[in-house]
């Protein structure tokens, strides 16, 4: 966990560089061309057009990729919620293991502050 911590917050680091370095050589490519503010301007307007393609690309993938999870779970009664809670985390457990960890343990807190009495 710490170690994927580590490499996301590495990866975050290089991207930044390389989009910090990629403007200031569009920058410097356009002020050759155009004075200072309007190549300022320039850089901004194709930073902002290639992140917003890329969120579009995103958001497209993630759209197409939607059709193909599992069905939402349905509410269970209230006589069967024990089970609906091991059937909903384990489905979970199965895309998403560190938030099924973290759901079981926020209802084991739930369960327990509901028990415990003063």
């Amino acid at each position: 966990m710490i170690a994927r911590a580590i490499l996301v917050a590495v990866a975050f680091a290089v991207t930044a560089t390389g989009v910090a370095f990629s403007g200031v050589a569009i920058y410097l490519l356009l002020l050759a061309v155009a004075d200072a503010p309007a190549a300022a301007a320039l850089t901004a307007l194709i930073s902002f057009l290639t992140v917003g393609a890329g969120a579009a690309i995103y958001l497209a993938v993630a759209h197409w990729r939607a059709s193909n999870l599992a069905p939402p779970l349905h509410a269970a009664a209230p006589h069967q919620s024990q089970d609906a809670l091991v059937t909903a985390l384990t489905e979970l457990a199965r895309e998403h293991p560190l938030m099924a960890v973290a759901c079981a343990a926020a209802l084991g807190m739930t369960d327990a502050m509901k028990r415990k009495r003063r």
